[in-house]
């Protein structure tokens, strides 16, 4: 065995979802495709969070709550669910359903979070977009 591969790891190139805006659930349901570009063969960690409201509490966000409606407002995200899958060096898509662990996600704004992981454990940087769901 030769030594760990040091270096920067993968590279993701921006997220693009096409469409930004579906439904996940109900009739005609289409969900989205997910195209990003690696520098090199890796797993990719898509994480899914809802946009929601919140109140600022001793420096972060906080879910509001009766005690807090006074305080500043601020956006807060919460974590919903992630999906992994194995993807080549070059061009790849996956297409998602709207759906994590056999269930529609809600209407509303998502934070997508990709992160790729190569066989070394070398991990790249965040690439973020947004998407919406809709009512069917």
């Amino acid at each position: 065995k030769g030594p760990k591969k040091i270096g920067p790891g993968p590279r993701i190139l921006p997220l693009h979802l096409a469409p930004k805006r579906f439904a996940a659930s109900g009739k005609g349901a289409r969900g989205t495709i997910i195209r990003y570009r690696l520098s090199e063969a890796a797993k990719v960690s898509f994480k899914f969070e809802r946009k929601l409201p919140g109140r600022r509490v001793g420096g972060s966000c906080r879910r509001p709550t009766r005690g807090n409606r006074h305080d500043e407002s601020c956006v807060r995200f919460h974590l919903v669910g992630t999906q992994v899958a194995k993807a080549k060096a070059g061009a790849n898509r996956l297409r998602f359903n709207g759906r994590l662990h056999g269930r529609a996600l809600q209407p509303g704004t998502y934070r997508v979070t990709a992160v790729a992981t190569d066989g070394d454990g070398l991990r790249s940087a965040p690439r973020r977009t947004s998407l919406q769901v809709v009512a069917a």
